[in-house]
């Protein structure tokens, strides 16, 4: 007599195919356009492009804006000031001022605020190097490899899985 219900003594195999996709500094969009536009020749329009996506990503990252009017100069003074930094007026027209005001302030940060003092430095680092150079000059001495390489610096400050890529492997949603 057969019986009745027969077990399959073969073990089947079974394939399990996990695709793990990377997501660094280098993937995300504002990097990605920065490095065609550069190999393309355009390192006046990258550097343009580069700096707004950076400091559009600062505000939306700290939850800061631009205030109506306001220059890129009197942001970047208004917020070193809001961390505690000593920016004397003649920021607003002397890069050294600016960036020696920066350095000098360098241990004085507190803990709180390093993040957001780092991120600033970084900013104001591609705006003087990069956009100005870029918007009052031939832009023929920037180096598109350092726009690039500037430019991914800064986002190694922000956390771009929360800009960028929110829906995967953070632990909200996705996965």
């Amino acid at each position: 007599m057969a019986p009745f219900f027969r077990r399959n003594r073969e073990e089947k195999e079974r394939s399990v195919e996990r695709v793990v996709e990377v997501k660094t500094v280098g993937d995300i969009p504002p990097v990605v356009e920065t490095r065609k536009l550069t190999g393309d020749g355009e390192l006046k329009e990258a550097s343009v492009k580069a700096y707004k996506y950076a400091r559009d990503d600062f505000c939306r990252y700290f939850g800061v804006s631009m205030q109506r009017g306001e220059g890129n100069r009197h942001f970047f003074i208004r917020l070193l000031r809001d961390i505690g930094v000593d920016v004397p007026e003649e920021a607003l027209v002397d890069s050294k001022a600016l960036t020696t005001a920066i350095a000098e302030s360098q241990d004085r940060v507190d803990e709180k605020s390093r993040p957001r003092y780092n991120a600033v430095r970084k900013l104001v680092s591609i705006y003087l190097d990069f956009y100005e150079t870029s918007r009052f000059s031939s832009g023929e001495q920037i180096s598109g490899e350092q726009l690039v390489e500037r430019l991914m610096d800064f986002y190694n400050y922000l956390d771009i899985m929360k800009l960028y890529f929110p829906d995967t492997g953070t632990g909200r949603g996705g996965g």
